[in-house]
This record gives C-alpha cells, sequence and structure tokens, in this order.
C-alpha cells in the first residue's frame, strides 16, 4: 500500500530512486490510534500517539500506519529493509527512471 500511496500522492518526476522498504516489528505495549486523516495529521493527535492508523488513499478498506518515532511509547524493532525502484514501465517518459 505505501508503495501506491507514493505514486498517488508524488509527481513521477519527484519520486527518488533511492526508496527502501522497511519491516518492523512492534512491541505489544505500542498505542495505537485509528483515526481519519484530518484528525491523524493534527498536532494534538501527533504529540500524544506513537502510531496512527488512517485509512488508505487508494484503497479505503485498507489502512496505513503513519509512525512518530519522537513520541513517547513507540517501541518498534526494524526486522529487514532492502533496497527498492519502482518498474521504469512507470515512467515511460522519463529518462533517468
Amino acid at each position: 500500500m505505501a508503495v501506491l500511496e507514493a505514486l498517488v500522492h508524488l509527481d513521477k518526476q519527484d519520486i527518488p530512486e533511492d526508496y527502501v522498504l522497511m519491516a518492523i516489528e512492534l512491541g505489544s505495549d505500542v498505542q495505537i490510534r485509528y483515526t481519519d486523516v484530518v484528525t491523524a495529521f493534527s498536532e494534538s493527535t501527533q504529540a500524544l500517539h506513537p502510531m496512527i492508523v488512517v485509512p488508505s488513499v487508494v484503497v479505503p478498506r485498507e489502512r496505513n500506519y503513519v509512525l512518530y518515532p519522537e513520541v513517547r511509547g513507540l517501541n518498534v524493532a526494524v526486522a529487514w529493509t532492502e533496497s527498492f525502484r519502482f518498474d521504469p514501465r512507470l515512467f515511460p517518459l522519463a529518462s533517468n527512471k
């Protein structure tokens, strides 16, 4: 979902070439706030919740997880990372993508 969200929200020429996929493992004590997009990005919500879950713009039934590492209580560990590049067929007119 995150890849689709990036394609929806960014102009294709602005998509960086150094994306990294990452899997994280949440601690059982992480406080998760399920909310709508408007509430999720309010300063009061961001200040209080280390992880917010909002409906996807692409597939509303799916969810996006927004992490705020500066908020106390975000207990996560990186499980793995790997390089990621968008398939060049998505950018037929771009010469460097």
